[in-house]
């Protein structure tokens, strides 16, 4: 594992980080709705701006910005933006104006950028990583850039949108009035007119000043159109609850002052529209002063009223506890806002209705001069009503240009991102100090995994570590060509696995003669004649091990007696090619004598009692008194008398023996017993009391031993010839090899 994280550090490329920082204004607009979201904290609002820098359309428009950038050097002309070439690749594209590039980008900005709050309050900050230390200052800070011109753009959404349309407005005035212009001097020359009569030169003057004025009520009417909609929609935002009670008041007493106000000051814009010559008199000017007077007093009868009702309206609007006064605070100001644009559209539709009723008396009084004047003072009347409308509208526009301007946004690029000098990965120390943790870790859980999954006796320490005895090791030994173990040389190729005298595998043996020692000397307050041999499991060689020992203990010149007490399935004459009936059965029921079932083998001094597979409850034979009989007698007539049983674990036949017989012993398969079962085997011996005399450790690979006695064997071969060895130092062993 060290390896390899070691490997992978330092194989990885160099990366570096570098990062912008913003500081946003949560307290005011959010969501790009012109209003303050007052529905959450600011952090929930922070987070809303971090869900605008991972949009999509965001990244496209950075995107786009670093395609028109493409070089990380564009005076020089070197270098390119490695994500804009990664991405040109990836599409196959080979022109930067492809409609498919941006998109290319975006997913690759992707993966190098990531956004974040910062320690501070209201701080956000992009972070950017790439190969490259100048592209990821770079992209870090035209996101950054981005970003704050999409807010300042956001911001000025209101005062864009006004200022739009009175550019429309001023520009098509404008044509309107070069032609007008034009109309009226060709006119001039073509019917050789100089100028107008007084009577028609006043006409037009005051048909000019109404018609200019109605045509900037009009514009007027449809910009406050524009700001109303505006906000309703901010409103709805905001509060969907109230919006319906905000914008139809329906308070009759508010109603009646909104009229009355727009009455009056329609009727205040057309008389100084009428009576323009006479605005520099003293009564005049009192007259004006007093109806304004009249008409500040009403609005604030008329704002204090409004207010009351709005608050009554917005009471039911719930708040959080932080932001309850601020939203409080958003949404009454946004409320008056309302009513105070529909007051001004009410006013501007009362007066364009004075308006065009004073129009229609000066036209019918302008219609009566004659044709030539008429047609002259329509001519000049055109291009004087399109020359003040369109300075009017210039000042307008002037205004809403500089009310767009001074509209800031509530982004403001608090550091730009630096090219880093070191690289941010790969953390040499940081990885291998992780990679030796892991490592460690790995190799503990995977002890612990081997431990637990392949929990098996594996040597001879392992069942002296269990508590048990260790009565022998039998070796592994060589297979036929049907798999069988051979344990000395065959005399029926169809059956012999048995041990003779003549063998020549002196290690299996001795293996068998420790076996025979321990029945001698292994207990000195005790003679053991009759012993149980069982296993915790089935295949680990217990029926063999029994056979061979017996064969062990009758070349030795002891009368020995092997009886297969495996009901459920006998092997026992398998090994001795003796004919498996009559059986110990048969003779309980009384079928047969007991010299029949008393088998003499090949084996000097060596007899079997074969068995059969027992159809009914095996316990019946364990416990009936003819089978006491029949062990009594037997250790009478035998030196030996070994039971082979089945395995503890699965039966309990061997339970029943064990407490008749002087001594039992088990059998373990190296690599193969599970510690668990062996201890479980031993537990059921010792819940009847029966002490288990040892284990004998089956199948063991003798060279695993890094005892002398593992290399003593190793001295000799198959053949029993004492060879040499190749010695091959180390610095902890000598290992020899046949």
């Amino acid at each position: 594992v060290v390896s390899l994280v070691a490997y992978f550090t330092f194989t990885q490329k160099k990366m570096y980080s570098a990062t912008s920082s913003l500081i946003v204004d949560v307290t005011n607009i959010t969501s790009g709705i012109g209003i303050q979201d007052f529905s959450g904290s600011a952090s929930r609002n922070l987070q809303n701006e971090l869900e605008i820098l991972k949009s999509r359309n965001l990244k496209m428009e950075v995107a786009q910005n670093l395609i028109d950038i493409f070089y990380l050097d564009p005076d020089g002309k070197r270098d390119t933006i490695s994500v804009v070439r990664a991405a040109m690749v990836q599409g196959n594209i080979t022109n930067t104006n492809s409609p498919q590039l941006p998109g290319y980008v975006v997913s690759k900005l992707g993966e190098i950028t990531n956004f974040e709050m910062g320690k501070e309050k209201d701080i956000i900050e992009i972070t950017t990583v790439s190969h490259i230390p100048e592209e990821a200052a770079l992209i870090a800070n035209v996101y950054a850039q981005t970003y704050y011109e999409r807010d300042l753009r956001r911001s000025r959404s209101n005062a864009t949108e006004v200022r739009t349309f009175l550019q429309d407005q001023t520009s098509n005035r404008l044509d309107t009035l070069q032609k007008s212009e034009s109309q009226l001097l060709n006119y001039m020359e073509n019917e050789n007119v100089v100028e107008l009569e007084d009577k028609s030169r006043f006409l037009i003057m005051k048909i000019t000043d109404l018609e200019s004025e109605i045509e900037k009520n009009q514009i007027e009417l449809r910009k406050s159109n524009v700001l109303l909609n505006q906000y309703k929609e901010q409103l709805q935002a905001l509060v969907p609850t109230v919006t319906s009670k905000i914008i139809n008041v329906d308070d009759l007493y508010i109603k009646e002052l909104q009229e009355k106000v727009a009455r009056m000051e329609a009727d205040l814009d057309v008389s100084r529209v009428i009576n323009r010559a006479d605005s520099s008199r003293a009564k005049y000017i009192k007259e004006i002063s007093r109806q304004e007077k009249t008409i500040d007093s009403l609005r604030s009868i008329l704002k204090t009223r409004t207010r009351e009702y709005i608050a009554g309206v917005t009471s039911s609007v719930g708040y959080s506890s932080n932001n309850s006064r601020d939203g409080a605070a958003t949404l009454t100001n946004l409320s008056n806002k309302i009513q105070d644009t529909q007051l001004e559209i009410a006013t501007l539709e009362v007066s364009l209705e004075n308006l065009n009723k004073s129009l229609g008396e000066y036209e019918r009084d302008f219609n009566r001069i004659p044709k030539q004047q008429v047609t002259l003072a329509r001519l000049q009347r055109q291009k004087d009503f399109n020359e003040k409308l369109y300075l009017k509208l210039g000042e307008e526009y002037q205004s809403s240009l500089l009310s767009e301007l001074s509209t800031f946004g509530r982004v403001e690029i608090l550091d730009e991102a630096i090219v880093p000098n070191k690289p941010y990965s790969p953390r040499y120390a940081i990885n291998l100090a992780i990679g030796m943790f892991l490592g460690a870790l790995f190799g503990v859980f995977v002890a612990f995994a081997i431990d637990f999954f392949f929990s098996y006796v594996r040597s001879p320490h392992d069942v002296e570590s269990l508590g048990f005895r260790l009565i022998s090791t039998i070796p592994k030994l060589p297979a036929n060509g049907t798999g069988r173990k051979l344990l000395g040389p065959k005399i029926d190729p169809n059956s012999r696995q048995l041990l003779e005298p003549s063998s020549s595998n002196l290690v299996a043996q001795e293996s068998y003669q420790r076996l025979q020692i321990y029945l001698n000397y292994g207990f000195l307050d005790k003679e053991v004649k009759s012993l149980v041999v069982s296993s915790s499991g089935p295949g680990e060689g217990k029926s063999s091990t029994a056979a061979n020992f017996a064969v062990s203990l009758a070349n030795s010149g002891k009368k020995v007696l092997l009886v297969d007490m495996d009901l459920r399935k006998p092997v026992i004459h398998k090994f001795f090619d003796l004919p498996q009936s009559p059986t110990l059965i048969h003779y309980l029921y009384k079928k047969c004598e007991l010299s029949e079932i008393i088998k003499k083998t090949d084996v000097n001094n060596l007899f079997v009692v074969t068995a059969v597979e027992f159809n009914q409850n095996p316990a019946l034979i364990f416990t009936s008194s003819a089978l006491h009989e029949f062990m009594d007698s037997m250790k009478k007539r035998f030196d030996y008398v070994i039971y082979d049983t089945p395995p503890v674990n699965a039966v309990t036949d061997a339970i029943h023996l064990a407490r008749l017989v002087d001594e039992t012993i088990l059998i373990a398969r190296a690599d193969q017993t599970n510690v668990d079962e062996l201890n479980r085997a031993a537990k059921l011996f010792e819940q009847f009391n029966i002490s288990i005399g040892g284990v004998v450790l089956n199948d063991f690979d003798d060279a695993k031993l890094p005892s002398y006695y593992g290399r003593y064997y190793g001295f000799y071969t198959k053949d029993g010839e004492k060879v040499k060895k190749k010695r091959k130092k180390s610095n902890k062993d000598v290992i020899f090899d046949n």
